[in-house]
């Protein structure tokens, strides 16, 4: 197996020309990889952002519901009682005003 590449070839046997070539196009190549390796980790930052936004609002709207279900579980045992109707007092029957006349 051979293992020499273009650039080496090109280099040896004197093609100047074409080495500069070979190195401007991986020039070009690392530079088009590099940026899209950027782009690529700019993306996975944004989507790990959303799920994260996503995650905390799960997160808040669970509790919320859990605090619910508390407050329900908790006024469920607090009725309140009626009050008992007042009581009749002997100035009721027979009040001053009634009796003047």
């Amino acid at each position: 197996m051979d293992t020499t590449t273009a650039l080496i070839t090109a280099g040896q046997g004197k093609h100047t020309a074409t080495a500069q070539l070979l190195r401007q196009h991986a020039k070009r190549q690392t530079a088009e990889a590099e940026a899209r390796a950027a782009a690529s980790a700019v993306h996975a930052a944004a989507a790990a952002d959303a799920m994260a936004a996503e995650l905390l609002g799960e997160e808040a709207a669970e509790k919320e519901v859990v605090e619910k279900e508390a407050a329900a579980k908790k006024g469920q045992g607090k009725k309140k009682r009626a009050k008992p109707p007042p009581k009749a007092t002997a100035a009721g029957s027979g009040s001053s005003a009634e009796s003047v006349s």
